[in-house]
């Protein structure tokens, strides 16, 4: 019979600003394929496997909630749209959850 994986995923957080391509990327991962996507209200979660290792990985639309699911992440994807002729939101948006995760409350 086949091992299983009995190791439990680790959380990732993939965040950056509308229409960066959070969740194009997190398809393309996972189906390794290009899919149609929309907007999304929220977030999507799935399971990912690389390379043996598994992976629960959040694209989520509304940084005002990374706060919150920072805690029960081990990691964080920050995406940025390099098409974006203007790119102050998304260093504007970098530079807050930078703060964020160097707070003292979260080291």
């Amino acid at each position: 019979m086949g091992q299983t994986c009995s190791t439990p995923a680790l959380k990732i957080l993939m965040i950056g600003t509308e229409m960066a391509g959070k969740t194009s990327i997190l398809y393309r991962i996972k189906l390794d394929k290009e899919i149609q996507t929309i907007p999304t209200v929220g977030f999507n979660q799935e399971e990912i496997m690389i390379r043996g290792g598994k992976y629960f990985v959040t694209d989520l639309s509304v940084p005002n909630y990374f706060q919150q699911m920072l805690e029960e992440n081990k990691g964080v994807i920050f995406v940025i749209d390099s098409s974006q002729e203007d790119m102050h939101e998304s260093l504007e948006l970098f530079t807050n959850m930078m703060h964020i995760l160097w707070s003292p409350s979260q080291l």
